[in-house]
């Protein structure tokens, strides 16, 4: 591929009507070529179109779309490197994987009903792929580029273009035939570094720094439960031993021991390794499915928010739900939405496909239904943290190792959210009193405001010593019954003796 000299050009917008990704170069008499336009760290390709002879002016300058002023944070008329790329000797991409950025105009308050993807491409109703082949022409890694999907513009980028031995390309060409791929929440799995695509995945799985990545993402302390949970998943994936794969394991836990945030810093160490991973709530996902009028049933509506696994061409990846015990009624007995999550897990077991992982801080037994071989058969606990284990969870939120030390020796019976406020409530006032970190007292302080939030109070109310048997009067019933049962005890010794009965009053 070859290229003329770079050049620094003016950018102008709002000179009349231009094509999604097209720009005017006012100063050029060439047909139609392929251009990049870079400012900083931030490029785009562009189709360069010529302007008539009379309309040329003196001064080089281009006419660019607003989208790309913003994409290349550059002000109207500021100065951009122009680059013209000769095309005829530019391979056909033959697997292109693009990601959307953001809306453009950019959204500027942001919330959960706006999101950088439109709700169509994610329900899969739109052909998101003839989208992208319809609009764009050339692609290039870590370019931006725009299209239009429902009348709403939108600034996109290309995560990787492969040719057809799979071999990534700098620039390429965009055909009728090329294979579009759209990175939504997770990799995809025909990125040419997709963990499941990967030959060697195994050695990068082993080489991963699993405890240095989950004492990042705020988990320590649970070495132990995190290699467990690593194993299954690795066995899930590698499907070299089906025979003791589980398909299904149950986290359970007291509230505040960490078990969401397991959770979540799984779901982010597994999207670094490019494995398909899906995390829910079950309360979250019992109201939608109740709320959902989109799917004939609950079967349907869990298929619809396990797509991403079901799309992934090697059948593998991970569902981590929370609270699963949302997805059973008080009186013990199944949700549907609980009925179809039990199918998906048969479905699993039987195909070997994807591995559940799910948490619940009920200490009430799940169903046996839900128990069962090939179900959530592993139940593994995250028990309210040791000294040992308090001490690296301290250690974590302080600096200083000695005060972690006396704090995880001081807190008995704390869980790990109960450190956190201490430490969170500690480091307040050691601002107040402009301190940069908390000294002992400020720690002692906060521990007497906050009681460990798993500590059961068992309150026993009882009579003055000086008040008499017939002060406590309005019960006469009440007590004449208590001096007879108390009495008969006593009284007939012979009787109990023989049954050996311990005799005593509480």
């Amino acid at each position: 591929m070859s290229s003329s000299t770079n050049r620094r050009l003016a950018a102008w917008s709002g000179q009349g009507y231009l094509p999604l990704n097209t720009i005017h170069d006012l100063s050029s008499k060439d047909a139609s070529r392929c251009s990049r336009l870079s400012n900083g760290t931030s490029r785009l390709l562009c189709l360069s179109l010529c302007v008539d002879k009379e309309d040329a002016i003196l001064e080089p300058a281009l006419n660019v779309p607003p989208w790309m002023l913003s994409a290349l944070n550059v002000g109207n008329g500021g100065s951009v490197t122009c680059e013209s790329i000769d095309d005829s000797s530019l391979s056909s991409i033959s697997h292109l994987e693009v990601e959307l950025v953001s809306p453009f105009p950019r959204i500027l308050v942001q919330s959960k009903k706006r999101t950088a993807v439109p709700q169509v491409v994610r329900d899969r109703k739109l052909n998101f792929d003839k989208a992208v082949l319809r609009q764009l022409t050339h692609a290039a890694p870590d370019h931006l580029f725009s299209i239009a999907i429902m009348g709403q513009l939108y600034i996109g980028r290309v995560v990787a273009a492969l040719d057809d031995s799979r071999q990534p390309l700098p620039i390429g060409a965009i055909t009728p035939s090329t294979t579009v791929f759209h990175h939504i929440d997770a990799p995809s799995s025909s990125s040419s570094s997709s963990l499941t695509s990967t030959l060697d995945w195994k050695a990068a799985w082993d080489a991963f720094p699993w405890h240095e990545r989950m004492l990042q993402a705020g988990l320590a302390g649970y070495d132990h439960l995190v290699d467990q949970l690593v194993l299954h998943i690795r066995l899930a994936l590698s499907q070299d031993h089906p025979a003791i794969t589980a398909r299904g394991i149950l986290v359970q836990g007291v509230g505040g021991v960490g078990k969401s945030l397991l959770l979540q810093a799984l779901r982010q160490q597994l999207t670094d390794l490019h494995v398909p991973v899906v995390l829910t709530d079950g309360h979250t996902l019992r109201l939608e499915a109740d709320m959902s009028t989109a799917f004939p049933s609950p079967s349907a509506f869990l298929a619809h928010h396990l797509r991403l696994l079901d799309d992934d061409a090697a059948g593998c990846g991970v569902f981590l739900v929370d609270n699963v015990d949302a997805l059973v009624e008080d009186d013990g007995h199944l949700t549907p939405l609980g009925r179809s999550l039990l199918q998906v897990l048969d479905t699993w077991t039987e195909r070997g496909r994807a591995l559940a992982i799910v948490a619940t801080s009920s200490m009430k037994p799940l169903p046996t239904s839900m128990t069962r071989t090939g179900r959530l058969e592993r139940l593994y606990r995250m028990e309210v943290p040791t000294e040992a284990m308090r001490l690296a969870i301290a250690d974590r939120f302080l600096a200083d190792t000695a005060l972690a030390a006396a704090l995880a020796g001081a807190t008995g019976g704390y869980v790990g959210k109960d450190l956190c406020k201490i430490v969170r409530h500690a480091t307040a006032m050691a601002k107040l009193n402009h301190l940069n970190a908390p000294t002992w007292l400020d720690l002692l302080k906060a521990q007497g405001n906050t009681p460990p939030s798993q500590l059961q109070d068992l309150n026993v109310q009882r009579p003055h010593v000086e008040t008499s048997w017939d002060e406590f009067a309005g019960y006469d019933a009440l007590k004449s019954r208590l001096v007879e049962l108390l009495s008969y005890r006593f009284d007939q010794k012979g009787m109990f003796e023989v049954r050996n009965d311990q005799r005593g009053c509480i």
